[in-house]
C-alpha cells in the first residue's frame, strides 16, 4: 500500500505542474494590461513612470518564463501574490472563504448520500414498480434541471412567499449572535443552498446506485442465498447492498472537486461567501492572481479526489495494487 501511494503521489506532481503552467499562460494571454488592475480607477491616471514602476514592483518587466518560475517558487513558499481587486494577500482571501465552501460542500455531500443511496437501493429492489417509475422520473428531473433556476425557485417559494428561510448570505445582517443562536442562524441560511447544490447529485447518484444494485442482485451468489431460504432483508442489506457500494467509491472520490466547482453558481445566487463566489468575482473583475489561485485549488481537489478513490479501491480490492 505504501509503495502504491508513493507512486500515485509522484504521478500527481507533473499533472499539477502542467495545470499551473496552463493557468498561468491563460492569464498571460488575457487581454488588457495587468498592471492597470492595480490602479485605483477613482484617482488620477498614473504617469508612464509610475506604470513602469508598478511593472517592476510586480515583476511584469521580466520575460514570461521567468515570471512563471518566480510565481511557482512563491507558491511553494505559500506566497500566492496579491489580489488586484482588494490588494490583500491571495491566501488571506482564500482562507476567509474556503471554510464556508467546505461547510456548504460537506452539507451537500451528506444530504446526497442520505437521499441518493436509499433511493437507488429501493428503486432496484422494487424494479418496474410505481416507486421505481417515480424515483426514475425524479432522478432525471434532478439531473436535467438548471441549478440557478432551481435555486431561484427555492428562494421565491421558501423565502419570498412563505418567509420560512433566509435567501442571501451566511448570517443575518445586523445581529451579533453567539453560541447556539449563531449556529442556528448559519444552519437556516445553509438549508436552501444545500438543497440547490445537491439536486443534481441526488439524481445522478441514485441512478448509479440503482444500476449497481441491479447488477449485484443478478449475481449467482444472491440467487444461491435466496435458494437456501435466507431472509430477503438479509439478502438485500447484508450481501447485495454492501457489494453494490464498491463502484460508488469512484463517485465519492471524484465528488470532492464539487466542493468548489459545483458551488460557483449556487454561491453566487445565494450570496454565500465561499470560494465559488470568490472565483466569480475574480473572473468578472479580471483579478488574475486570485483566478489562478482558485484554479489551482480546484485542480488540487480534482487530483486529491482521484487519489482518494484509488486508495479506497486498493483497500477494497488488493488486486489493483499489482496493476
Amino acid at each position: 500500500m505504501t509503495r502504491y501511494l508513493i507512486r500515485r503521489l509522484l504521478q500527481m506532481i507533473p499533472l499539477l505542474l502542467f495545470i499551473s503552467l496552463l493557468s498561468f499562460m491563460i492569464a498571460e494571454l488575457s487581454p488588457g494590461d495587468p498592471v492597470m488592475m492595480y490602479v485605483n480607477p477613482g484617482k488620477k491616471p498614473p504617469t508612464a513612470e509610475q506604470l513602469q514602476q508598478l511593472r517592476i514592483t510586480f515583476g511584469y518587466d521580466k520575460p514570461v518564463y521567468v515570471r512563471y518560475f518566480i510565481w511557482l517558487g512563491n507558491i511553494f513558499q505559500g506566497n500566492w501574490g496579491y489580489s488586484s481587486r482588494t490588494h490583500a494577500p491571495v491566501m488571506d482571501e482564500i482562507n476567509a472563504r474556503l471554510p464556508n465552501t467546505l461547510l456548504l460542500g460537506s452539507a451537500s455531500f451528506l444530504l446526497t448520500i442520505i437521499l441518493a443511496i436509499p433511493i437507488g437501493v429501493l428503486s432496484a429492489v422494487k424494479r418496474y414498480s410505481f416507486l421505481d417509475y417515480v424515483t426514475t422520473f425524479g432522478a432525471f428531473v434532478g439531473i436535467s434541471i438548471p441549478i440557478f433556476w432551481f435555486a431561484m425557485v427555492l428562494i421565491v417559494i421558501f423565502s419570498t412567499n412563505l418567509g420560512w428561510l433566509p435567501s442571501v448570505g451566511m448570517q443575518t445582517l445586523g445581529k451579533n449572535l453567539t453560541g447556539f443562536a449563531r449556529v442556528w442562524d448559519v444552519a437556516r441560511h445553509l438549508i436552501l443552498p444545500t438543497i440547490a447544490l445537491s439536486i443534481t447529485s441526488v439524481g445522478a447518484w441514485s441512478r448509479y446506485q440503482r444500476s449497481n444494485m441491479l447488477e449485484v442482485l443478478n449475481q449467482d451468489y444472491i440467487r444461491t442465498a435466496r435458494g437456501k431460504g435466507m431472509n430477503e432483508r438479509t439478502v438485500i442489506w447484508t450481501h447485495a447492498f454492501r457489494n453494490s457500494l464498491i463502484p460508488m467509491i469512484t463517485l465519492l472520490g471524484l465528488s470532492l472537486p464539487d466542493l468548489i466547482n459545483g458551488a460557483f453558481i449556487t454561491e453566487s445566487v445565494f450570496g454565500w461567501p465561499g470560494m465559488g463566489r470568490l472565483g466569480i468575482q475574480a473572473i468578472t473583475t479580471r483579478d488574475y492572481p486570485l483566478v489562478m489561485a482558485v484554479t489551482m485549488f480546484s485542480a488540487l481537489l480534482v487530483v486529491v479526489g482521484n487519489l482518494i478513490a484509488d486508495v479506497l479501491y486498493t483497500a477494497v480490492d488488493p488486486r489493483i495494487r499489482q496493476g
